[in-house]
This record gives C-alpha cells, structure tokens and sequence, in this order.
C-alpha cells in the first residue's frame, strides 16, 4: 500500500533496509474529536499533546493509543509512516527539518527513506514546530 502511495504521488521516497540510525523518526497518533493527527519526531523523541494542538489551532487533542490507526490512517500504529492516504494532519518537529532525509519503520527490517519536503507535499495539511517535551 505504501508503494502505491509513492508511485502515485510521484515521489523520490524509496523502501530501503539500512536506514541511517542518526536519522530514524518515529510517528505517533492523536486525535483532535474525530480528526486524525500524526507528529513525527525523533525516535526516542517524546511527543507533547499541548504543543502540537497549539500549533495547530486545535480545540482537545489526546493520544490516538488504543485506536485501531489502521482504520483511522489506513497504516498499522507500529509502523506508521508520516503520510496518510486518509487526509490525516501531519505535524513534524522542527529539529527533523534540517536533514535531507528521515527514516521510518514500516515493517520488520524495512524503512521508508523521505525528505521532509516530501511529507510536506504528500499530505494535505501539515505543519512544524516544536513538539517534543
């Protein structure tokens, strides 16, 4: 399914099975009501719900554990990458800006390689600050 997404979208992401350790991110669901949101950070980063629903202007905003992300994101929770092929708002950590490329797990010993201009331009509304606690 992730395939279809980047060779629909046209973009340069690829499947690779050695992602550099420096650059592994991690993606995390919230819900704002009913509306899907994914914040991406660093692997060991921990994400705080206040800053991403300050951010984005949102009413509450509380964590999506326990949801089943595959049917709210179209991806399982474990190995959720920072697109969503159902509209969900994507907001990334600032410090991930500054490289090149992110790498995220989507299943056992693979990983997505994207740029961060890419989450950008494959999701419909997206946005960056810090978000981490």
């Amino acid at each position: 399914m992730l395939e279809d997404f980047i060779s629909a979208n046209g973009l340069k992401a690829e499947i690779v099975t050695h992602p550099q350790p420096k650059h592994l991110c991690r993606c995390e669901l919230f819900l704002s009501g009913e509306e899907p949101i994914i914040a991406v950070v660093p692997r060991k980063g921990k994400v705080s719900a206040e800053k991403v629903r300050e951010i984005l202007g949102l009413g509450a905003v509380t964590s999506g554990a326990g949801i089943a992300a595959d049917e709210v994101t179209g991806y399982d929770e474990k190995f959720l990458p920072p697109v969503s092929i159902y509209g969900a708002s994507v907001v990334i950590d600032s410090s991930l800006q500054k490289h090149a490329h992110l790498f995220f797990e989507i299943s056992e010993g693979k990983f997505l390689k994207i740029s961060p201009q890419e989450i950008e331009e494959s999701n419909d509304v997206f946005e960056t600050g810090d978000i981490m606690e």
